[in-house]
Parts: C-alpha cells; structure tokens; sequence
C-alpha cells in the first residue's frame, strides 16, 4: 500500500517535495494544499490536473473561487477523511506551527516541518545520516535548512577520516529565491541573524559537535556558499602528505 503524502504549501520547497513524492514507487501525491492562487499553482494547473488542489480554510477557497480555480475542498477536511498518511509542511516559517496548532493536532496525521520552523514544532529534528532510527515512528518530526543540511553532509564524511573536534563555518547565503523579488537586497551584505547563527544550533540537535557558525546574505539569487575551518581531535587525520597539523 502505497503511503499518502500531502504537501502543504507549494513553494520553492513544496514544488520539489511534490515531485519528488511523485516519483516515488512507493507513495501517492495526496493533494497540493496552498492558501492562495499563484504562479507556482498555475504552472501545476497547466502541467496536470490529477493533483487535487487544496484550499487552507474558506478565506483561501473564495480565493481560488474568484481566479476561476476549482478546489478539492479544505484542509481540514481532507486531514478528517483518513486519505491522508503524512504532511510534508512546506509553508514559510511560523506558518507550519500555526497550521499544526489549527489543523493538525485535531487531525492526528503525522508530519514533516521544515527548518524555517522553530525546533519546539516537532519531537525530533531529523537527518538520515545521524539520527534516522531516532526519527523512525514520531509523529512530528523537523528536517533542518538546507544549509544545516549540507554541513551535516560534510561532517558525516569527515567523521571518516578522524574525529571532528572543532567546526566553524561562515556561510554566504542567497538573499531570495528568483521568483521572490519581496525584501532583496540591492548593493547589500547584511548578517542573517546572530553570532552564532542559527545553523550552529541545529547542527547540535542532531550531532553533538563543537561547532560556530555565522550567516551573511548577499543580493545573490545564485546560490549559497560556505566556508569552513575544521579541526580533527588526532594528529595525522588530514591525509595531506608533510601535513604538521591536525587542521
């Protein structure tokens, strides 16, 4: 039996998790739910109609009514008629903890938050590289940014090479999406958040390790860039040959 996943908002996260259920032999897209008609909607609209499209509440469903888009009813609705398995929560941050206070604790349905969420929105935040057996049978669980993903990936690797005793990584982050023009940052590098930012905290919720990290964001749409200083706990674990360090 196939699991059935909604995902709940369709954004630059919900567009990829939407495709990648769909590519999956082993799950069914049980619907799109987003609060309103827009452009990531309507190139769903134009490449199929087989996805049943969600409204959040009534408010969102006159929307949708108004652009001339039918919907599959509410979410509410949907999460009350058992045909759901699993959320993937894809909306922007704060949204998917009010979503779980309104929605999803009546429903019982479990679910996936993203790292926009702050850690308290779930039991467990959650990467297949440390902590998979941990996460196995929660009902909420969180998977961390992408950044915080990426520098797990890295560790994970250098933990084969010798034991991580110190990390600082300094990250150059893209300031919006290439769709989102809202809040861009002309001729601009500002510090995205605090010293140390959040990437440090929710390494450690994963991987106990000593590690600082610091954000800038520039008016980039391109990507994100990191930069990291790493220091093994034994001499000798960098395999660089004439290496006299551990760093």
């Amino acid at each position: 039996m196939k699991t059935r996943v909604l995902v709940v908002g369709y954004g630059t996260i919900g567009k990829r998790v939407a495709d990648a259920v769909m590519a999956q032999s082993d799950m069914e897209l049980a619907g799109v739910c987003t609060p309103r008609p827009n452009a990531n909607v309507l190139a769903l609209l134009r490449r199929t109609r087989e996805i049943p499209l969600v409204a959040c509440d009534k408010e969102s469903e006159e929307a949708f009514r108004r652009a001339g888009i039918t919907t599959s009813g509410r979410l509410s609705e949907l999460l009350s008629s058992g045909e759901v398995d699993v959320v993937v929560d894809a909306s922007p941050g704060g949204v998917g903890a009010e979503n779980k206070r309104r929605f999803y604790s009546q429903s019982g349905v479990r679910v996936v938050f993203q790292g926009g969420e702050e850690p308290g929105v779930a039991e467990v935040t959650f990467s297949p590289f440390f902590n998979y057996d941990v996460a196995r049978g929660r009902k909420y669980v969180r998977v961390p940014s992408c950044n915080t993903t990426g520098i797990l990936r890295v560790l994970k690797a250098l933990g084969k090479v010798g034991t991580v005793e110190e990390v600082f990584v300094a990250i150059l982050r893209r300031t919006h999406d290439p769709a989102d023009r809202k809040g861009a940052r002309l001729n601009t590098v500002t510090l995205d958040g605090g010293v140390p930012s959040h990437h440090a905290r929710d390494v450690k919720l994963v991987l106990p390790v000593n590690i600082t990290t610091v954000a800038a964001v520039a008016p980039t749409t391109l990507s994100h860039f990191h930069m990291a200083r790493v220091r093994f706990a034994e001499r000798g674990s960098n395999k660089r040959r004439g290496s006299r360090g551990s760093e």
